[in-house]
């Protein structure tokens, strides 16, 4: 999401190059369609993180709304929980598991205290555009009526199945699995509209394949537990610099901790050749919705931190006294029957997030969760910045027709009507005309001492800014360094 507001490469002290070039890009218009999904850890290890919830989340669904927007934001606003059963493994007979779980539909009832979400009949989804909305709750000094039916909907509780699947309840929910999504979704994805995506978990994912046994009472990989998640989907560096699964049994000459066997593991990722289902297959599942992924997709990703990971061997009730390996939290606090309010880490979770450039990592445990989903509305509000403030030694060129400017190549990236292109912009070089060019003028807003910035004239865009997509890259040659690029030995 960072990547939406004005953002440039530093200028370096020291290189060891011949030239210096400096480049920026900025974003001159957002396309004000938003189809927003929340995926919801509804899982016993919520427990803890519920009153949290009821706090923070018409927080989030007013942020959705973006009422304070320049112009009225079209939004759609979907409720999927990362349950999806256990597929395969019906024999395990796991409290709070189903087959299928929620199977990817939209969740569109009252939950928690809540009685009526006042959803027009029929409708599985918010949608809120400008004057015309779905719903009737109003919006008023206790909140936006936005935020206050997606509390309503979105409080999904803990009793649901304990494996949680966010990756794949997402590609489920928008037929990104190559398959059709739920009947109950139809109509929330549009293709030109931008794509937020909001994870909310205490756990990391474990999202399987349908063939998968992972869950079965029969399997080997250690005890019927949210371990077997962290032990078939994860690879880390060992003490000793080897790359392992997280270990079922305690290793040889393992230290102890408050007198718990504890081994700590460095540099964990998705293991993409294990059992789960790799999150680069649900990467490219999402990108392959939207013809621009990389300015149509934002990803925010509440989740437990993803380091430091440790493994420990705690004896419970649960357990019937033997030592069973868990992952510590990363953060918070897990009591012994497995509640309080904590976050494993996200591994996966946080590695689907960071693939894509707009993307905002978080904390599960940390005190308000709006900062981490606030990066939307600013994005809406950048658009509307001056240029950034380009540096004032720029180097001149002159072209085979003697005219002489800045030497810059300046593009501009437009998506409309479900396609994406670059547009290269001439430099402005006689009287102002009808195409579109550039030229640079001393920095009016934001620019102190010598700076300029770059200006675009009749930059090739429609009148309507709801239904496009604009960022303009500035790329500029620089003097070269005052050592000629010379290394040092």
């Amino acid at each position: 999401m960072a990547g939406l507001a004005a953002c440039s490469s530093p200028l370096p002290s020291q290189v060891c190059a011949t030239s210096l070039t400096y480049t920026t890009t900025y974003t001159t218009a957002v396309k004000r369609e938003l189809d927003l999904v929340f995926v919801i850890d509804d899982s016993a290890a919520m427990a803890g993180w519920q009153a949290q919830l009821a706090s923070q989340l018409p927080l989030l669904g007013a942020l959705g709304a973006c009422e304070e927007c320049p112009s009225p934001r079209d939004v759609h606003i979907g409720v999927v929980s990362s349950d999806l059963g256990v597929g395969a493994a019906l024999n395990a007979a796991i409290p709070g598991c189903s087959g299928q779980g929620d199977g990817g539909q939209f969740r569109y009832q009252p939950e928690g205290m809540c009685t009526d979400t006042t959803l027009d009949p029929g409708a599985t989804f918010i949608s809120n555009t400008g004057d015309d909305w779905n719903f009737s709750t109003p919006g008023d000094a206790a909140g936006s009526g936005v935020g206050k039916v997606f509390e309503c909907i979105a409080q999904l509780g803990d009793g649901g199945c304990g494996f949680g699947q966010p990756l794949a309840a997402l590609d489920r929910a928008l037929g990104a699995d190559g398959q059709p999504p739920p009947a109950a979704n139809a109509g929330f994805l549009r293709p030109d509209a931008t794509l937020g995506i909001v994870f909310i978990s205490s756990e990391d994912d474990c999202s399987v394949r349908a063939d998968s046994t992972l869950f079965s009472a029969s399997s080997a990989t250690g005890p019927l537990t949210h371990y077997r998640c962290n032990q078939a989907g994860h690879v880390c560096q060992a003490p000793n610099g080897d790359s392992i699964a997280p270990f079922i049994a305690p290793p040889p000459g393992v230290m102890t901790a408050d007198g718990v066997p504890t081994v700590s593991l460095e540099n964990c990722q998705s293991n993409e050749a294990g059992e789960l289902t790799p999150v680069s297959k649900f990467v490219a599942d999402i990108k392959a919705l939207k013809p621009d992924p990389d300015n149509q997709i934002l990803v925010s990703a509440i989740v437990g931190p993803p380091s430091p990971y440790a493994v420990e061997w705690v004896a419970s009730a649960a357990s019937g006294g033997a030592a069973w390996p868990r992952v510590a939290p990363s953060c918070g606090t897990e009591d012994a029957d497995g509640n309080g309010a904590f976050g494993e880490p996200g591994v996966r979770l946080t590695q689907f997030a960071t693939s894509f450039p707009d993307s905002v990592v978080s904390s599960i445990c940390d005190p308000s969760y709006t900062e981490a989903f606030v990066a939307l509305d600013e994005s809406v509000a950048s658009d509307f910045g001056p240029p950034p403030c380009l540096p004032a030694n720029i180097e001149t060129r002159t072209d085979s027709a003697g005219n002489t400017y800045p030497d810059c190549v300046v593009t501009e990236h437009l998506t409309v009507a479900g396609s994406a292109q670059d547009i290269s912009i001439p430099p402005c070089l006689g009287p102002p005309g009808d195409t579109a060019c550039w030229q640079l003028a001393p920095g009016a807003q934001g620019c102190s001492g010598p700076g300029q910035q770059v200006i675009v004239q009749n930059e090739p865009v429609g009148p309507d800014p709801a239904q496009y997509s604009a960022s303009i890259r500035v790329s500029c040659q620089l003097p070269p360094p005052g050592d000629g690029g010379a290394c040092p030995d």
